[in-house]
């Protein structure tokens, strides 16, 4: 609504100098369904106008241009007070201008999202990156799978639309006047006191600022806690490696990584030095498909060997692994985190990167990245055994099921029995059914969630023992962590695997079981 005192010219002269022009009203009638198409998470007003000669009612669709303008704009200050208003206030006060010749009864917001699944055939022999730019381009074009409409919408208006548009009863949500409010992020400050202080991590371990990465991780495996620690260890293991002459063989995995990153940079120098680069790649990386296709353009003409997952099976995991030659002959450097290899995200995302050159886990690692070049989907991944790494569609569910029944045999003894796991989202219905079990034998279940969570905790006779806790402040909680115990004999473990069904089934996850007891009272505390 207009602010209070504002003035009315302020809306005419912009609207017209400013916005008119990116604004087009459509009428809703029989060929409306075929020349206009609701734009995937688009603004729109839906307008009642009724004619003022025929008395006769109908139905205009404006466009509200917020993702061509600016969301909100500063007013003049009135009596020390300060006014922003929404682009959706600004289109609203000036409908009449759009519509002279009729009455305007109502003015409801709406918004479409469109199904943006991809759905895989069983014909792989196509080229993948082909295929996914193929379905890219017509990601905006599914079907509507959320209609979005402001609650004060009519109801008859509503099944109007939706018989328009060919929205289902079940994917018609009503909300409030405003749509699309991740764009807050982009509401103007006015109050520096509001911001946080500014932020520098701490270098970590002190050495590796200026020191040879390799020969710090020879000598102590490095844990580091991002954002809190610096990037530069991370950074610095790549981009030695892209130069050492000692380094041979690199291997990573990549999910999400930055618009300018600065590793894979490092990869494609790796590759033109003659080294042999390696880079698993997940095309499916839902809404990141677009940079990794470009991404994956580069380091293909760079030399690096790219592996795409199989369609049917997703890579999740955030592992690297270098093979350096050295005295006594090759040694293995490897790269475990729970967040993506990307220096944007880790000035805002909470992480925990572990390196070492530990000989058990570089083997457990080489031979997971030999079988995801394979490709193999079938039994015969079965053949593979980890003991240090628990890994989805290998062993990582037996080891949770293992873990929890420990703790529930403790529980039955009387003893002091705790399970601890920070997650970004749990969902799967098989681990819900056994932290409940855990639960109902007397085992303390504390959990760390930041988005989904389908469990329900205390409930009487189901889940009186379980607390679930949500943390939101500065930094965006990412990592995920799963504590076993307590004290010395509590069993650590970190890695990239959320509590979903696709995560436990369908995705390549690696999680690490953490031996060191100063990294474990780290990760505990």
């Amino acid at each position: 609504a207009r602010a209070p005192g504002a003035p009315s010219l302020y809306f005419t002269h912009g609207f017209f100098d400013l916005w008119l022009s990116f604004i087009q009203p459509i009428v809703l009638n029989v060929h409306a369904a075929k020349d206009f198409f609701p734009e995937n998470g688009l603004l729109y007003f839906v307008v009642t106008v009724r004619d003022r000669s025929s008395e006769s009612q109908r139905h205009v669709v404006v466009n509200i241009p917020s993702h061509r303008l600016k969301r909100f704009y500063e007013l003049s200050e009135i009596a020390g007070t300060r006014y922003v208003i929404f682009i959706d206030d600004i289109v609203r006060e000036n409908i009449d201008i759009l519509l002279p010749n009729e009455v305007v009864e109502g003015v409801y917001s709406i918004k479409f999202n469109r199904d943006s699944e991809f759905r895989w055939d069983e014909d792989y022999s196509a080229d993948m990156l082909e295929k996914l730019e193929k379905k890219l381009a017509r990601r905006d074009q599914g079907a509507p799978s959320r209609f979005l409409y402001e609650n004060t919408m009519p109801r008859n208006l509503q099944f109007f639309l939706a018989a328009m548009f060919q929205i289902n009863i079940e994917d018609m949500f009503e909300g409030g006047r405003y749509h699309n409010l991740s764009d807050l992020n982009e509401f103007p400050s006015f109050d520096e006191s509001l911001h946080f202080p500014s932020f520098r991590p701490i270098p970590h371990p002190q050495e590796a600022a200026s020191g040879d990465i390799f020969n710090i991780t020879r000598t102590k495996e490095i844990l580091l806690h991002i954002p809190y620690h610096a990037y530069t260890p991370v950074l610095s293991f790549f981009n030695q490696a892209a130069v050492d002459e000692k380094v041979s063989e690199i291997y990573i995995s990549l999910y999400r990584v930055a618009s300018d990153s600065h590793i894979v940079n490092a990869l494609i120098s790796a590759a033109r030095n003659g080294k042999k680069v390696v880079c698993f790649i997940e095309l499916k990386a839902r809404f990141d498909e677009v940079n990794n296709i470009r991404w994956s353009k580069i380091m293909k003409e760079a030399g690096v060997q790219l592996v795409y997952s199989d369609p049917r099976i997703k890579v999740h995991s955030k592992t690297a692994l270098v093979k350096r030659s050295e005295e006594g002959g090759a040694r293995y450097y490897s790269l475990i985190s729970t967040g993506n290899f990307n220096e944007i995200t880790a000035r805002f995302y909470t992480d925990h990167v572990f390196f070492t050159a530990d000989d058990e886990i570089a083997k457990e690692l080489l031979s997971l990245f030999t079988f995801m070049q394979s490709k193999k989907v079938t039994i015969e991944k079965m053949k593979l055994t980890f003991d240090r790494l628990r890994v989805s569609q290998f062993n990582w569910i037996q080891y949770l099921e293992k873990a929890i029944r420990k703790q529930i045999k403790k529980a039955q003894a009387g003893e002091k029995a705790m399970i601890r796991i920070k997650v970004n989202n749990l969902e799967d219905p098989w681990i819900i059914g056994e932290l409940y079990k855990a639960s109902q034998y007397g085992v303390e279940v504390n959990l760390l969630v930041r988005s989904v969570c389908c469990l329900v905790p205390q409930k009487e006779g189901i889940s009186e023992n379980i607390r679930i806790k949500r943390i939101v402040d500065r930094f965006l909680e990412h990592s995920r962590l799963f504590i076993f115990g307590e004290g010395e004999e509590a069993s650590v473990l970190m890695g990239s695997s959320d509590l979903m069904i696709r995560n436990l089934r369908r995705r390549i996850e690696v999680m690490l079981s953490v031996k060191d007891e100063g990294f474990k009272k780290e990760l505990t505390d």
